[in-house]
């Protein structure tokens, strides 16, 4: 048998009240921290679109990347096109400590996604809709095309993420920054990254160019035309 005093019961019934101070740091110093960013690089190929339904000469006005090897003074008549898309977005999350007693914050990338999209369509001239060696040929040619965009793109996926990696880790943690102007540096830090991406894109963008003429030679046009018997 236990028997308790009843100042102790009392006291275990009605537990005193305690009190944890926080001691925070007169300044908030921002290069404590060590970020980790990761940084991904996601390739979206999407289906191709094939469109035969405009005629050679609605063809003739789009406006395509190559340009004709028999010059402009020498009229042809267009079988097919590619009209290849690739958009190239960024995305970042961010981490953001605030300090209550400063009204200050740190910011810096924890995730950055770069997305690189090919949303090609391949248009065939209407008049090859009956005449399958025509389409065929044709067809077989502007894939190569798709084929160049969605090579260059592999290739050059990599160099963005290095990039954008090299400028993320550049920026470091930004701060203390008044923390009302949180929203404003995020969008300054997403621009920098952007900047650092585009600059690759615009490097991919000229080979792509480059590799596209490739395919579009006078040779390989010659070879077209003499498919088919000859005929359009």
């Amino acid at each position: 048998m236990f028997f308790f005093d009843p100042a102790i019961l009392s006291a275990l019934e009605q537990p005193a009240p305690y009190f944890i101070e926080a001691q925070l740091p007169a300044r908030h110093d921002c290069r404590r921290h060590r970020p980790l960013t990761s940084v991904d690089v996601k390739i979206d190929e999407r289906p191709i679109v094939y469109d035969n339904s405009r005629s050679s000469a609605q063809l003739q006005g789009f406006q395509i990347d190559t340009v004709s090897p028999y010059g402009a003074d020498v009229h042809t008549r267009i079988s097919g096109l590619t009209e290849g898309r690739i958009d190239v977005s960024i995305y970042a999350n961010f981490s953001v400590e605030t300090h209550p007693g400063t009204a200050t914050s740190c910011l810096w990338f924890d995730t950055v996604t770069i997305t690189v999209r090919s949303a090609p369509t391949v248009y065939i001239a209407s008049e090859h809709n009956n005449n399958r060696c025509r389409y065929q040929s044709t067809l077989n040619h502007e894939l190569r095309h798709v084929e160049v965009d969605r090579r260059v793109v592999r290739e050059y996926a990599p160099q963005m993420r290095r990039a954008v990696l090299d400028e993320v880790y550049r920026i470091g943690v930004v701060g203390p920054e008044p923390a009302l102007r949180a929203g404003v540096v995020r969008a300054q830090m997403l621009e920098s990254a952007n900047a650092a991406l585009q600059r690759v894109v615009g490097q991919m963008n000229s080979v792509r160019r480059t590799r596209q003429q490739a395919v579009d030679t006078k040779a390989e046009y010659d070879r077209l035309s003499r498919m088919c018997g000859g005929k359009f």
